[in-house]
């Protein structure tokens, strides 16, 4: 195992950034829903839904501005656990280099990744997560020398045979 240069813990640092990014855009997703439908919730204790007190738009500009309060100290949240998430994991952040050949590519659709390729010998790696860009280049049955951050999987360069 070797340590990371700081080019690699720059690719470390990009990845974990693009999780916590995607996070963030689901949340963004749902906000006009939640805006748009959150005036016929009802209030508590038998108290009726906001739209029944107020006119329609005034409720929506209400759980806006609501919404973006609460959203804004979510993102905060998210930003502040990513970079505490970083700093704990920094000190142990080490790199393994395999030669593997690729048993099969797959793509799904909802995944957080573009690719995942499985090696024929899973006993060191059990897929691999890359970008489209280098899945492009890859074939079925193709070595590849892989150098792997060790605790979080993340594959910081791929290199065909």
């Amino acid at each position: 195992m070797v340590e990371l240069d700081s080019r690699e813990i720059a690719i470390v640092k990009h990845k974990l950034d693009r999780e916590n990014n995607l996070k963030i855009f689901y949340i963004l997703l749902l906000s006009p829903v939640i805006f748009l439908l959150g005036p016929f919730i009802p209030g508590k204790r038998g108290k009726g839904a906001l739209v029944e007190k107020m006119d329609y738009w005034d409720t929506v500009v209400v759980f806006a501005l609501v919404w973006i309060l609460i959203l804004f100290g979510v993102i905060i949240y998210l930003w502040i656990k990513r970079d505490k998430e970083f700093m704990t994991m920094r000190p142990y952040l080490r790199k393994e280099a395999y030669s593997l050949k690729v048993k099969r590519k797959s793509r799904s659709a909802f995944s957080l990744y573009d690719d995942l390729l499985v090696p024929f010998d899973t006993n060191n790696v059990k897929r691999l997560k890359i970008n489209r860009q280098e899945s492009e280049l890859i074939k079925v049955n193709d070595t590849l020398d892989v150098k792997i951050e060790v605790n979080t999987g993340l594959v910081l360069s791929l290199k065909k045979k």
